[in-house]
């Protein structure tokens, strides 16, 4: 055998032996890489299934669920005088709720602590565990919908103004130079901003924490319009001095639908929530709790809002969905909330 023979044969040996090496270095790179992809997918199931049943643990644990509310005027929710406790249209859905909850479990002994919210912190307050769902009157946003969860809907509204008929005062044309209250925090407080900012109206807003806070504007004299959706409008209304010298006024730009809020990622407490809404719609019990509180004397305040059923609650109603509302947050509108130091 020649010296060159033997020379390539040792070159070749040494290439082959190399490439067998490579292979086998990316092979167990490879594993290695699949194993750990694996891993992180199984502990990504273990985590988004603690996450899919933590709601639902905590509130076996405790024996109790937490709800929040906002105690605001009638319909959706005020304390009762007989015993302290929130009635309304709202409470109806969320005791509803809680019914559908108590029969999934097989618990029917749980306990119900109602805890009041503000508009302000009604998100939080479900972000951090302090109530296990909220409901009262939270409009579904893609805004909030990075926060929180939502459930199908339960009404629908549209932002329009409270004004005095002696005013003048027909809509958003006339909106210059006013003074304006609105409940802070609110999508309502979004969507006027947003109006105010986008054709540079010289507009005062006077931001409230409630709607009796948004009375007591009207009736001082403090401010003379409020921004709201109509059917709080109308339960403001009824608390004015003069009620029937003021009218709900302004062309609707926007829908919104209410919902009640809930922890994000819990998938199986959501759906737990969504079903025993169906079930209320599909039997038309959604149709007796609207005649109870929006077409009747309202029980201890013997008023009526006589608030006729919309269409686009009765679409609602026979259609029911989580779709969020059409979201009126423009950047213009989130920069003036910075300003104000305003959080959602």
């Amino acid at each position: 055998m020649t010296t060159q023979r033997k020379h390539w044969q040792r070159k070749n040996c040494t290439q082959t032996f190399m490439l067998l090496w490579l292979v086998l270095a990316l092979f167990g790179c490879e594993r290695s890489a699949l194993e750990q992809q694996t891993l992180e997918q199984q502990n990504d199931q273990q985590k988004l299934a603690a996450v899919n049943n933590q709601t639902l643990d905590k509130i076996l644990s405790s024996q109790t669920i937490v709800i929040g509310y906002r105690d605001m005027p009638a319909p959706f929710s005020y304390l009762s005088k007989a015993d302290n406790q929130p009635i309304g249209y709202s409470i109806d859905i969320a005791n509803h709720i809680v019914n559908g909850i108590k029969k999934a479990t097989n618990n029917p002994n749980l306990k119900v602590v109602y805890r009041p919210v503000t508009s302000s912190e009604r998100i939080s307050a479900v972000q951090r565990g302090d109530v296990d769902f909220e409901c009262s009157t939270t409009t579904n946003t893609l805004d909030r919908q990075r926060k929180v969860a939502f459930s199908v809907g339960f009404f629908v509204v549209t932002p329009r103004f409270l004004a005095n008929k002696n005013s003048q005062f027909q809509g958003y044309k006339d909106l210059h130079n006013q003074t304006i209250a609105v409940i802070e925090n609110s999508s309502s407080e979004y969507s006027l901003l947003n109006y105010i900012a986008i054709n540079q109206l010289a507009v005062k807003t006077l931001r409230m924490t409630n709607s009796y806070e948004l009375e007591n504007a009207l009736n001082t004299g403090k401010a003379n319009l409020v921004f709201s959706d109509d059917v709080l409008l109308a339960s403001n209304r009824l608390n004015l001095k003069n009620r029937d010298d003021w009218e709900i006024t302004g062309e609707p730009k926007t829908y919104e639908i209410y919902a009640c809020s809930l922890p994000k990622n819990d998938v199986n407490f959501k759906r737990l929530v969504d079903n025993s809404l169906l079930d209320l719609y599909s039997t038309g019990g959604i149709y007796r709790l609207y005649d109870k509180w929006f077409k009747n004397p309202m029980p201890e305040l013997n008023v009526n809002l006589n608030h006729a059923l919309s269409l686009q609650n009765a679409e609602l109603f026979a259609k029911p969905n989580d779709a969020p509302s059409l979201d009126n947050i423009t950047q213009a509108t989130q920069d003036i909330s910075k300003a104000f130091g305003m959080a959602n």
